[in-house]
């Protein structure tokens, strides 16, 4: 029998084994041509969007193996981008532009594009297996409403909740049961309302746990349906708000996860959630700050039950990423895994390029820094 190794030395092999691996970044394109990210597959690929070499911006996808790729757009309209794709790569869903100026949302199957159907704007997302959509349609001077597409049933129009005249369906599960969004007003900037809705129980609103909270909107959500995060404007009896992040789950309901403002009840901050593991475990995004107008102040955020709200440039600085000239603006897209995360970077804070991180531990992961900081590795469209 093998003596067992002392803890020490154990732990320190464990941790060793887990950080053999750091974060790398690598940036795609240069100012003024640029890819945006918009989801990252569990490979590390991406799917957005392309500008500078081509007419505005197009619907792109890009690998570390072929660069940047432009997808075709369905004939009559021009640009757009691709928003959600299924695991396979087969099928992708966006948007174009019918007759030049007119949102459609498109769906790419094998690479050939096809409007979804009559009024329907915008896809923002599709199931895993490419068979389940969600976006919004409008009808001229009419208000928005989220649907639920099948390429058997056409577009379900998911109808709307708390007296509001329209809906927008944000995100879906990766088993496509489960669809998140909001309820508000087309033609106002008011209160909105953030639904989760399954075909058991139709479109619910996710319950505030406070009467102060009188704005909320649901814009990712995990593989399952169960977890789900977005934006929640929250306030006191004071009279002070803010617009910070939430975390609703189906066993504990909403959870308010603050902003990064160095105060509460900065109402010149607010976090945005873009995109969230398949467990619902990491939530990425970006926070504005408005505090110096004319300007703002925009910074890419990271969420996870260990690090909680943070800024994702100086995370992963302090996990040892040289990210040389550049800091992250937003973080719009991360992997199932929660480990490869994308969006745009910015060295002067006016021109943005494309970025992906990979390696990024997961919450919960012992992680050693080894010596040397990670190189950043320029790739051009």
């Amino acid at each position: 029998m093998k003596p067992a190794l002392p803890a020490a030395i154990g732990a320190g092999l464990l941790a060793g084994s887990l950080a053999t691996a750091q974060p790398t970044m690598t940036v795609i394109g240069q100012p003024g041509s640029t890819f945006s990210p918009r989801f990252v597959h569990a490979d590390g690929s991406l799917a957005g969007s392309a500008t500078g070499a081509w007419s505005g911006e197009v619907p792109a996808t890009w690998s570390a193996q072929n660069g940047v790729s432009v997808l075709a757009v369905p004939s009559g309209s021009s640009g757009g981008a691709v928003l959600g794709a299924s695991d396979n790569h087969a099928v992708a869903v966006g948007y174009s532009f019918a007759s030049g100026v007119i949102p459609a949302a498109v769906r790419w199957s094998n690479g050939t594009p096809a409007y979804l159907g009559t009024n329907l704007a915008n896809a923002s997302g599709v199931s895993g297996d490419g068979t389940v959509v969600t976006g919004h349609s409008v009808t001229f001077g009419g208000p928005a409403r989220a649907f639920r597409w099948t390429e058997g049933g056409g577009a379900l129009d998911l109808g709307t909740i708390g007296g509001f005249s329209s809906s927008w369906g944000s995100a879906i599960s990766h088993d496509g049961s489960t669809i998140v969004g909001e309820c508000g007003s087309i033609f106002t900037s008011g209160p909105r309302q953030a639904f989760r809705w399954t075909a058991a129980d139709g479109m619910q609103p996710l319950v505030a746990p406070s009467p102060f909270w009188p704005s909320t909107m649901a814009t990712a959500v995990s593989a399952d349906g169960s977890v789900i995060a977005g934006r929640a404007e929250v306030g006191d009896f004071s009279g002070e708000s803010e617009r910070g992040l939430f975390r609703w789950t189906s066993s504990g309901g909403m959870q308010y996860l603050g902003t990064l403002a160095p105060q509460p009840g900065a109402f010149d901050y607010e976090v945005f959630a873009q995109a969230m593991s398949a467990s619902g475990d990491v939530i990425v995004g970006y926070t504005e700050d408005y505090s110096s107008p004319p300007f703002s102040m925009q910074r890419a955020v990271y969420w996870s039950g260990d690090t909680g709200l943070v800024d994702l440039t100086g995370h992963l600085a302090g996990l040892g990423l040289n990210l040389g000239p550049y800091r992250l603006l937003s973080a719009d897209a991360v992997s199932p895994d929660g480990r490869t995360i994308a969006g745009l970077a910015t060295t002067d804070g006016f021109d943005a390029v494309g970025y992906v991180v990979t390696n990024v531990p997961a919450p919960g992961a012992a992680v050693l820094l080894a010596f040397g900081a990670p190189t950043v590795r320029r790739r051009r469209p």
